[in-house]
């Protein structure tokens, strides 16, 4: 009997095919998780503590129905911090709120561990579940065999790994604003119902009330929605040399417009208002908070300043002749090789099908599956025609996207991780393009197979620290070292187990930018830069000796002495550990001895 058959997307699918389907989900959803739990209790980053504060204010005021205080800064994060509410005790909330008011205290309690990683736990949960979304929407978009390969490169994309595992809102809104473009795709190409447009409305206003870069979909996806029905109308008049009725007539296109545009935009608003307490009891002074906060935030430079091309520069003043350059190449540097080489592969297919169509030398065999990346290539042609639109929209959400973040003055590599998802899923073309040029049959799943497991492996050689992969085509992490600021905690627990190690380690005080991500992970102490002399161990961290931070009295100290342990990751050395020695820290205190403010500005 035969099995059976459901519809997809106006197809039908059969019974074992959608059995295919899950069990393909249900294997991304688990090595997605996997690779996001692997190591995320290893280390602290130095947001952490600021999103502690954040998700025990919010599960305060949300506790007590103070609306008004779940406003908790210019990036909401207000589904991250719905997670975190759902899954911390309310005895563990009560231990940290009773030492908000200090951040050592905070760090030290038995309380602020486990709630970082239970947080961590539970958005890496998520984070696979939407690589599993995002898969299934790139099948729907350009069929199983790329869906099938995109879930695999997502789930193992090491930025993406890195950021999944994380207490932050990157991750989150990097997966959501995909969801939402490509769901809008979905809806637009006829492959699926008016759920696909309800679902995107939904991502987008998630996505905004996550963090502020994903306004750009309000004005990306009511564009895209508009554009698809202008190039429709011209298919249809141009296929059958009629001229249609006009926009809002008997038949015209323009109230199925209106309608859609209406539907998302209500969609996404309402997400918006209903997720977010602050909005129901006083939405202006919400959103006159936000916005002042968000120019605030984008305004202002970032203390300890920045480093690009082996330059180091004040108060993240990279100049501006540097700007189109600067998420090009860290977006590069970050990328896994499997990804870079399918966006090329991509380019390259593109390029090389413009020009054969200028010189007129399409072919319909197999051997010009290469026009597929062309979507003016082949008007003739409607699913080319439509895959072309989805490459053209994609395209423009990362060009867009990344315009958007690069005429920000302030610049760092994770502003940009809402367009890896994506970058993932043109790779994941690009690479079947090529697959299913050159191989036949089941020899085609095995070589998706291939690749994904090499990305696997990719991700699992720089275990526990995700964080720490450079495109070693680019080459690696010692060309990252000398073009743009490495590290944010990555091996700090392993300086603070040798500290743990040392003689009575509760009188140890451990003198770092990064102080705050190695007091929790040990049973001493921290000081400040600026409070250099009220500590006996100096760690040096990576960016800190790219930004020329270590204090002036203790340069001397770095660079005549051998550090007493040394943390290497990925080839490059993220900290040294230099013990000061008392005579420096008495002196520090006299008219003649060296001045204890002494931090160097970059």
């Amino acid at each position: 009997m035969p099995s059976p058959a459901v519809r997809r997307g106006g197809r039908a699918v059969t019974g074992r095919q959608a059995l295919t389907f899950a069990l393909a989900g249900l294997a991304i959803f688990f090595l997605a998780l996997g690779l996001r739990l692997w190591g995320h209790a290893q280390s602290v980053t130095a947001d952490d503590q600021d999103w502690v504060r954040r998700a025990v204010d919010f599960s305060q005021a949300v506790q007590k129905w103070d609306t008004r205080d779940t406003y908790q800064g210019a990036h909401p994060g207000v589904p991250v911090l719905w997670i975190a509410n759902l899954v911390i005790p309310a005895e563990h909330v009560a231990r940290l709120e009773s030492r908000d008011d200090d951040r050592t205290r905070l760090e030290k309690s038995s309380s602020y561990l486990p709630v970082l990683f239970r947080v961590r736990q539970a958005l890496s949960g998520y984070a696979a579940a939407l690589t599993v979304a995002l898969a299934f929407l790139a099948a729907r978009l350009f069929g199983p065999g790329p869906g099938l390969l995109a879930g695999l490169l997502l789930a193992g994309e090491p930025f993406l790994v890195a950021h999944g595992q994380l207490f932050s809102t990157d991750s989150l809104l990097a997966m959501l604003m995909a969801v939402s473009m490509l769901s809008v795709l979905a809806y637009l190409d006829g492959r699926g119902d008016r759920f696909y447009l309800i679902v995107s409305g939904l991502a987008a206003g998630l996505a905004f009330s996550t963090k502020a870069p994903a306004i750009l979909l309000f004005g990306l996806i009511p564009l895209v929605i508009v554009l698809w029905a202008v190039a429709d109308r011209r298919s249809t008049e141009a296929e059958t040399a009629t001229t249609s009725s006009g926009w809002l007539g008997p038949g015209g296109p323009g109230r199925a417009l209106v309608g859609d545009l209406l539907i998302w935009g209500a969609v996404a608003g309402l997400t918006y208002v209903v997720i977010w307490p602050a909005l129901w009891t006083d939405p202006i002074e919400t959103l006159t908070r936000l916005e002042r906060g968000v120019r605030g935030v984008g305004e202002s430079p970032r203390r300890w300043g920045n480093f690009f091309l082996g330059q180091t520069y004040d108060d993240d003043d990279v100049p501006m002749l540097l700007w189109p350059v600067f998420y090009p190449i860290v977006t590069a540097l970050r990328l896994s090789p499997i990804t870079f080489m399918g966006l090329l592969m991509l380019i390259g297919l593109a390029v090389g099908g413009v020009l054969a169509a200028r010189a007129g030398r399409w072919r319909e065999d197999r051997q010009a599956v290469g026009q597929r990346a062309a979507p003016m290539a082949a008007p003739g042609d409607s699913r080319r025609r439509v895959e072309g639109r989805h490459l053209i929209a994609l395209a423009g959400y990362v060009a867009l996207f990344t315009i958007m973040m690069t005429i920000s003055p302030k610049k760092l590599d994770r502003y940009v991780l809402p367009v890896y998802p994506v970058l993932v899923v043109l790779a994941a073309f690009g690479l079947w393009l090529t697959i299913e040029r050159w191989l036949p049959g089941r020899l085609r799943w095995l070589a998706v197979g291939v690749l994904g497991v090499c990305q696997v492996f990719l991700v699992a050689s720089v275990a526990p620290y995700p964080l720490s992969f450079y495109n070693p085509m680019l080459g690696g992490a010692p060309t990252a070292r000398q073009a743009m600021i490495v590290g944010w905690g990555e091996g700090l627990d392993q300086v603070a187990a040798y500290l743990d190690r040392q003689p009575n380690p509760r009188e140890i005080v451990a003198v770092s930018l990064y102080k705050d991500q190695i007091v929790p992970l040990y049973r001493g102490n921290g000081a400040r830069l600026e409070d250099w002399s009220k500590g006996n161990y100096l760690v040096s961290y990576v960016n800190m000796e790219q930004r020329g931070l270590i204090p002036e009295p203790l340069q001397e100290l770095v660079m005549t002495t051998p550090p007493e342990h040394t943390v290497w990751i990925n080839g490059i050395v993220y900290a040294r550990v230099y013990r000061i020695p008392d005579e420096l820290r008495e002196r520090s205190g006299s008219e003649t001895g060296p001045r204890p403010n002494a931090v160097p500005r970059p």
